[in-house]
């Protein structure tokens, strides 16, 4: 290797490892943002079409600075976030499969594990009560834009694309650190929402199963599909319990 070729490669490295400092300063003000959502604004506690600071604040922070940090101020293509086509197009099909996939694996060991451990158990996951007095194609309507601008899209921009991607493009043995740090950043981001057992449990889950898809497709496009397709089960489950289970 001449120097040229030398200098070049230390400049790259040098680059990445201040990417990944850059991520970390972004999910502290993810992080901080999810606190003050939640704390201030109570985003998730709203009425059905109210939106709230929070709404706006979450999508702006979790795909402004990627954007900012690596499209404007790096001069990167869109493909480094994963924003480009999946190398097969079967992967756009595949990805709804993930949610029927991830109820199958993550409800039965979520239940033999709260068995075993019962103190895990209880709390969180049961989402929100069915938005009533609002005709079913305005629900509709709105939960299709709702929650893939609000969920979908900024946690896989920001989860999926600026931490996995930014930490793996370290090299391949930091692979499996880019999976834990993007999981466990993931995860945490949910603390001031949901604390429970069920709610971390369930995010690990759904956290795997679209780094999986990213890193077998190539893009962000089929963990984009699967993530929302979670929080539309999700919410149908949701109603569904509201409805149908005994009030106490």
């Amino acid at each position: 290797m001449n120097d040229a070729n030398l200098t070049s490669s230390n400049d790259t490295a040098k680059n990445r490892k201040i990417d990944v400092l850059a991520v970390g300063v972004m999910a502290l003000i993810w992080m901080a943002e999810a606190y003050v959502s939640n704390v201030l604004w109570q985003t998730k506690q709203e009425p059905f079409v109210t939106l709230t600071w929070g709404h706006l604040t979450f999508p702006l922070v979790s795909i402004g600075l990627p954007i900012l940090w690596f499209l404007v101020i790096r001069r990167y293509p869109l493909s480094y976030l994963g924003l480009k086509r999946a190398e097969r197009r079967f992967w756009y099909w595949i990805a709804p499969l993930g949610a029927p996939l991830g109820f199958a694996l993550g409800i039965p060991t979520y239940l033999m594990i709260t068995h075993l451990l019962p103190a895990l158990g209880g709390g969180g996951m049961a989402g929100t009560p069915p938005p009533l007095g609002y005709p079913l194609a305005t629900v509709l309507i709105v939960e299709a834009i709702k929650y893939p601008l609000t969920a979908a899209i900024p946690h896989n921009v920001a989860y999926r694309g600026a931490v996995f991607n930014g930490v793996q493009a370290l090299g391949s043995r930091w692979l499996l650190p880019a999976v834990l740090l993007s999981t466990a950043l993931y995860v945490t981001y949910h603390f001031p929402f949901d604390l429970s057992f069920s709610a971390v449990y369930f995010n690990l889950i759904w956290n795997l199963i679209a780094l999986f898809l990213l890193i077998r497709s190539k893009s962000l496009y089929p963990p984009i599909i699967f993530h929302a397709t979670i929080n539309i089960v999700a919410i149908m489950m949701s109603w569904g319990y509201y409805t149908f289970a005994p009030q106490g």
